[in-house]
């Protein structure tokens, strides 16, 4: 049973697990530790606090040593770890956990020079049946299963070389941490982090390369001016020429270092299932290796039918043709449009109401503030707060919030700076500012109207589902705008 939770990951067998060590007080931990090196280990730590649970645990750990897995012994357990070569073998293992379901993407990942990026969506089922307080028939029983089953711990966690970009876990350090036991009273649980795994050596390569570069295109360009003869223009091009390229490198690393790219479903990583026996040209002999995991090719933009988001905003005067779509709640809804070959949002505001068009920034936007307004990269890495423009038609110039931005007859048009928080995997709207003008350098005026309020918090409470939506379907958004 062991090889089953330590190789698939199955979590959905803990319920079982813990049916048959209930005789006693006991934890288990899972983790995965993602390392600089690409290797991935996988552990269980399984401890108790009797007898007639050690001999279940030793059990487990018979079967875990067949399986190759190393064994590290406790006075009161022990911890088995296996290790990957990379997150390939580790999906193709047949590790049901790691694998798209129920409309979460499982492993996403993709390789690059200075670090690679992942991002993780798992899916464990609830297994209200094997709750052993459940299957007690009267009140006493039940109460006393229940007891035992509060002093159990089972817990999943995500170790990591450097901070996480966001997770719904509970972060410490680099760990971040998920309690599984609600799965056996039938509440489902979500696993989801982005995180980066970087190379250092390759850092390092490309920080001492520009600087290199620059040195040596100094020196050149020097020698050029001091030297005055035939060859000094040259030197002095090829300095310049250096000292290019070395910037551009140390731009590029600065940059990239920056800038998490975002994940999309042609990332995905799907293992293959385990290969039928064939016959060896050689000796007929056959084989029962399985295949390497690979990662799948780029699917095509599924469909969906966004017929309830464009009739809602029909409704309100707005006619466009909608390519992706948040989740739709009693706060409203966001969504991605396509009008005439270039993007647009609109938000629906449910409390007003109120359906406004959220502009698609523009690639010059982007390269100005970076992460502040590229909406393919909500919510930051950083938690930086996130600038967006709306454009309210038939606005009150009588209104509290009449002096932002700029006006086109009575459509008022102005830019939010707005502040937030990511926590327990939600983003939790702040402070909401804006300023006077089309392009301000600062935005320091409060938002008065609270329908103006409701209309960017709606934007920030959906912003992250359209983009999932966007990813997982593979609709191909420009992640720098236009």
């Amino acid at each position: 049973m062991f090889s089953c939770t330590l190789r698939r990951g199955t979590l959905a067998l803990l319920g079982l697990i813990l049916v048959s060590l209930l005789g006693g007080c006991f934890q288990m931990k899972m983790g995965a530790e993602f390392r600089s090196d690409g290797t991935i280990a996988v552990s269980q730590e399984w401890t108790a606090t009797n007898e007639f649970a050690m001999d279940k645990i030793r059990e487990q750990r018979a079967e875990a040593q067949k399986e190759g897995a190393q064994i590290q012994d406790r006075s009161n357990g022990f911890v088995a770890t296996q290790t990957y070569e990379n997150v390939e073998q580790l999906v193709g293992g047949g590790a049901k956990a790691w694998q798209p379901t129920q409309g979460h993407h499982g492993v996403w990942h993709r390789a690059g020079f200075l670090y690679d990026t992942y991002d993780l969506d798992l899916f464990f089922a609830g297994d209200a049946k094997s709750n052993p307080v459940n299957q007690e028939t009267d009140e006493f029983s039940r109460s006393m299963m229940q007891s035992v089953l509060d002093s159990v711990k089972m817990d999943f966690a995500i170790i990591v070389p450097e901070a996480f970009e966001r997770t719904n876990g509970i972060v410490s350090g680099t760990t971040a941490t998920w309690d599984l036991k609600p799965s056996l009273s039938g509440q489902d649980v979500v696993i989801q982090a982005v995180f980066r795994v970087p190379h250092p050596q390759h850092v390092q390569i490309a920080t001492a390369a520009a600087m290199g570069i620059v040195i040596l295109g100094i020196v050149v360009a020097v020698i050029g001016f001091v030297r005055k003869n035939a060859h000094s223009v040259a030197l002095s091009a090829v300095g310049i020429a250096l000292l290019l390229v070395g910037v551009g490198v140390g731009g590029w690393t600065w940059y990239r270092m920056g800038n998490t790219p975002v994940l999309t479903a042609a990332d995905s990583v799907i293992g293959a299932a385990p290969a039928a026996q064939t016959q060896a040209p050689a000796d007929n002999a056959k084989s029962t290796q399985p295949q390497p995991a690979e990662k799948s090719a780029a699917p095509q933009a599924q469909t969906k039918d966004f017929s309830t988001y464009e009739k809602t905003l029909q409704e309100k005067g707005i006619t466009t043709n909608v390519i992706g779509a948040s989740g739709r709640d009693e706060d409203g809804f966001l969504v991605m449009a396509k009008e005439q070959g270039r993007y647009t949002m609109y938000v629906y505001a449910a409390a007003e109401g109120a359906a406004v068009q959220v502009h698609f920034p523009m690639a010059a936007d982007v390269a100005k503030k970076g992460s502040y307004w590229n909406p393919m990269n909500f919510p930051s890495r950083s938690g930086d707060p996130y600038l967006f423009t709306i454009t309210i038609p038939h606005d009150n110039r009588s209104s509290n919030d009449a002096d932002l931005g700029t006006w086109n007859g009575d459509a008022h048009t102005f830019t939010i700076y707005a502040q937030y928080k990511y926590e327990g995997g939600k983003v939790v709207p702040g402070m909401l500012t804006s300023a006077s003008g089309e392009n301000p350098s600062h935005y320091q005026a409060y938002l008065k109207e609270q329908r103006n309020v409701n209309i960017a918090n709606a934007v920030l409470t959906h912003l992250e589902s359209l983009n999932r939506d966007l990813r997982e379907r593979n609709v191909d958004v420009p992640a720098k705008g236009q």
